[in-house]
């Protein structure tokens, strides 16, 4: 009894230890290069919100997802900014994306202003936004706001309300 406890444990050990060392070996090894995925991700961020796009820093890993800190996406009709965000995580599956398919499966946005304008048809974003299906399911990604904060241009005297 006591020479089978002491195995299965051997074992959880084994198998713990195999799998740090495969995580080790994937940020050592596998690391995608940084200006090619920087240059990715900017193309990815304009094709979704414009030319009119800015952050300030972003982390993309293969495990985690992508990470975009200080998102801005300015428009011709304001000087500020019509989205900002603190954070935008991008969270995919990772299984599909084992595949070959990058689906991204929530989007958490933290700490964002999100300026949208009151029209005669109903309230639109003002800035551009193309957010594309997944190819194989017709899915969208979740979308998640968190510390948000929503403004509302006014049709007739088109001042910013909260």
């Amino acid at each position: 009894m006591r020479r089978r406890l002491r195995y299965r444990l051997l074992q959880a050990l084994a198998l713990l230890a195999v799998t740090a060392f495969g995580l080790w070996g994937y940020r050592q090894v596998v690391r995608p290069d940084p200006e090619l995925l920087g240059r990715l991700a900017e193309e990815k961020l304009q094709g979704i919100f414009g030319l009119g796009v800015e952050y300030d820093e972003f982390a993309i890993d293969l495990v985690e997802g992508v990470d975009i800190r200080g998102l801005r996406v300015f428009t011709s009709n304001s000087p500020k900014p019509t989205l900002e965000a603190r954070s935008v995580e991008v969270r995919h599956d990772i299984l599909a994306l084992a595949s070959g398919l990058y689906r991204p499966e929530e989007i958490v946005i933290e700490g964002a202003r999100i300026v949208v304008s009151e029209t005669e048809g109903g309230v639109v974003l003002e800035f551009p936004f193309q957010l594309e299906s997944d190819e194989s399911t017709g899915a969208f990604p979740a979308i998640r706001l968190q510390d948000s904060e929503l403004f509302c241009r006014d049709h007739r005297d088109h001042q910013l309300q909260r």
